[in-house]
């Protein structure tokens, strides 16, 4: 994902973050996006985005853990627009996205994902990653809580 969609990929999170039923807190601010796009595209991180009718609609990224082993392991990132959800446009970016993570030296990749999310978790299951034991409770901004599941996906194994 080059910097140049910056504000596309701002744009998308906001909106995602806006329905205040996929993610816990805003976006970061349009400054760090650009900053982390920057130093993603240099070190060709694996990330991905789909534009349709100008506007960018869909993105992936594996960002590395910056744990130990953090250029062996990564966590995945996926966003898709409610106006377009439904359409494939989640798994061609996972499709992609962890074809290149092998390109980049990636053995394992994790995610988190609402336990009321099925449709999200049937999709990541398709693709091999299993549920692993660690289960968190947080609170959304609509005030709902909801179980978050950690998923882990071994490429070593695809």
């Amino acid at each position: 994902m080059h910097p140049a969609y910056a504000e596309g990929f701002h744009a998308l999170w906001q909106r995602v973050c806006g329905e205040g039923e996929e993610m816990i807190g805003p976006p970061p601010s349009i400054e760090k996006v650009k900053r982390v796009l920057a130093l993603h595209n240099e070190k060709s991180v694996p990330s991905f985005i789909v534009i349709k009718d100008g506007a960018l609609v869909a993105a992936a990224e594996v960002f590395p853990k910056r744990e130990d082993q953090a250029e062996k392991c990564g966590i995945l990132g996926v966003q898709v627009h409610p106006d377009y959800r439904r359409q494939g446009l989640a798994k061609q970016l996972l499709t992609t996205v962890l074809t290149d993570c092998q390109r980049y030296g990636i053995e394992q990749v994790e995610l988190t994902v609402y336990q009321h999310n099925h449709s999200a978790i049937r999709l990541y299951q398709q693709f091999g990653f299993q549920a692993s034991e660690r289960v968190t409770e947080e609170t959304l901004p609509s005030g709902r809580v909801v179980i978050n599941q950690t998923m882990v996906l071994s490429l070593a194994s695809v």
